[in-house]
């Protein structure tokens, strides 16, 4: 009886972190692609700076950076909550398999 935790452990497991996989990769890269664009936009306003000051557009420039770095956060706050809640299967199962 003390062998099935440590055979159902691995295999729980590992079957869990093989259905998260795609899961995770999307959602890594997607916040990638979100920080990449809040690179280009700083890229874009500082290349550009002169025209930007010369026809008065910091207060577009500025928004379009604030709406950049909010997608940014939503995308990181996706990111965190997946990690977490992936590292909290381990200890989830660790418990369900001591306390059964």
């Amino acid at each position: 009886l003390a062998v099935i935790p440590l055979i159902a452990y691995p295999l729980v497991l590992g079957a869990f972190l093989v259905c998260r996989e795609r899961m995770t990769i999307r959602v890594f890269e997607h916040k990638a692609k979100q920080q990449n664009h809040m690179v280009q936009v700083v890229n874009d306003a500082v290349s550009n700076y002169r025209l930007i000051a010369d026809f008065l557009l910091r207060p577009n420039i500025v928004d379009n950076y604030a709406r950049a770095i909010d997608d940014y956060h939503k995308h990181e706050k996706e990111c965190a909550r997946l990690i977490t809640n992936s590292m909290y299967m381990a200890r989830w199962l660790t418990t369900l398999l001591v306390g059964a």
